[in-house]
């Protein structure tokens, strides 16, 4: 989940820029030599095409406007003693309470990097500074967010990216709001290239991002009983050695899914990422046994800025030959926006009918499904699915909707002469209908 800053408009003069960095890059990389800690297992020792510096003899970077940033040169008396010679500080004259950011640039090409800087700060107050990066052509991320209190003392922050796969070069900013009463300072910033894996072609930083909460769902997101028995011959992981091997257990994926990294730093590629929205690209198939009555379902997946609802993102249906029967879709739960990752989960019987399949359908463009775990379930096909009414359907369903709304937050069109009911009618039937005339009520 990158926080996108609308309002952060790009950079103009880039070949000057661009210039500016070349010849800082001469005249700082030699002296970055002492040894620093190792942001990740794959960093390395190569700054090429990097905005590397020590600010020891100027400032490769440029401010948005004229002199709001200060170089101290070596020697020379500024509000904080120098880590070592050099450095840049934000004036709070200059600032006034306002955010005010210098940039340079990344070459392009470039996948990961890994970041190492020491920043200080004067005054009782908490001075913010961040750190962005290009995210797409028009729109930054804010990749390090820090409330430096210092007392005047240097400190050090690391962390690594991989970066969006971007035509032109890639702009990286520091922003920092400094007052009368405390300014921010930052020295050494040391960027270097990282080997780690990168096949997304998105922003992925870890640390996280600052508008990026915890990887994995909370314990009390809805999820099959655990003591029900898990059925390994319709779950998977979808992990694989490497993206021209997926592993898709059994599970027929439509060509517009493909496989990825998951968000975690490992560069394993276990995830399916939905790059179509059409049904007919965007599902993922499955047969169900005969005999299995009912099933409880259990998916975990992510989504990129839909964190508000989720009710749209994919939909269930089980198929045969000649009948579709919608069975579940995705929806919000009280702690989703708490996590990175998402966790749905379906109970509930199957259409008495041979030859049967379920069917999952990506209805976004960009999701992310990191598992489909199918266990055993104790819920009793009390009639005929495929002619119950929604009444009945809603005793013997489990989704975390509540009984107002109509399939986990999916409307029939009023527009339409549907067949999709609310059971007021004992003659009206939710199962089957007319899928095209049901919408979603965004």
């Amino acid at each position: 989940m990158v926080q996108d800053m609308g309002s952060f408009p790009l950079f103009k003069r880039q070949f000057r820029v661009l210039s500016i960095c070349l010849v800082c890059w001469a005249v700082a990389l030699p002296a970055l030599t002492f040894s620093y800690p190792n942001v990740d297992r794959k960093c390395t020792a190569n700054r090429k095409g990097l905005p590397a510096c020590n600010f020891n003899t100027n400032n490769c970077f440029v401010s948005d406007s004229k002199g709001s940033w200060t170089h101290v040169k070596e020697g020379k008396n500024g509000p904080v003693t120098p880590y070592e010679k050099g450095y840049v500080y934000l004036d709070g004259k200059n600032s006034q309470g306002e955010p005010i950011k210098m940039h340079s640039e990344i070459s392009s090409g470039t996948r990961a990097i890994c970041v190492d800087f020491y920043y200080a700060s004067t005054g009782d107050a908490s001075i913010p500074i961040n750190i962005y990066i290009q995210k797409d052509s028009t729109r930054y991320a804010r990749v390090r967010q820090i409330k430096a209190n210092t007392g005047g003392e240097w400190q050090n922050d690391t962390f690594s990216c991989c970066l969006p796969n971007l035509n032109n070069s890639i702009k990286f900013a520091v922003e920092a709001t400094s007052t009368e009463a405390g300014i921010a300072a930052i020295d050494y910033m040391d960027i270097r290239l990282s080997k780690m894996s990168c096949e997304n072609n998105e922003l992925v930083c870890y640390p996280p991002l600052p508008s990026q909460g915890p990887m994995d769902p909370p314990n009390n997101a809805p999820a099959c009983p655990s003591n029900q028995e898990k059925l390994d011959n319709l779950s998977c992981d979808f992990t694989a050695e490497n993206k021209t091997s997926p592993q898709n257990c059994g599970w027929k994926v439509a060509p517009g899914w493909d496989i990825r990294q998951k968000w975690n730093g490992t560069g394993q590629y276990d995830i399916i990422y939905s790059i179509s929205t059409t049904e007919q690209n965007a599902s993922l198939l499955s047969d169900i046994p005969n005999d299995l009555e009912s099933m409880c379902l259990e998916i975990q997946f992510a989504t990129i800025g839909t964190e508000e609802n989720l009710d749209h993102v994919f939909s269930i249906r089980v198929v045969t030959q000649e009948e579709s029967f919608l069975w579940g879709a995705a929806y919000d739960y009280k702690a989703s926006k708490t996590s990175v990752w998402k966790k749905n989960s379906f109970d509930g019987p199957l259409p008495n009918t041979e030859d049967r399949k379920i069917q999952i359908i990506s209805n976004l463009e960009g999701l992310k499904i990191d598992y489909i775990h199918i266990r055993t379930s104790n819920k009793s096909r009390a009639t005929d699915v495929p002619r119950e009414t929604f009444e009945t359907w809603k005793t013997i369903f489990s989704c975390s909707s509540s009984s107002s709304v109509f399939l986990c937050g999916m409307k029939p069109d009023s527009s339409s002469k549907s067949k999709w009911s609310d059971g007021s009618v004992d003659t009206d039937s939710v199962l089957p209908g007319n899928l095209d005339k049901l919408k979603f009520d965004l």
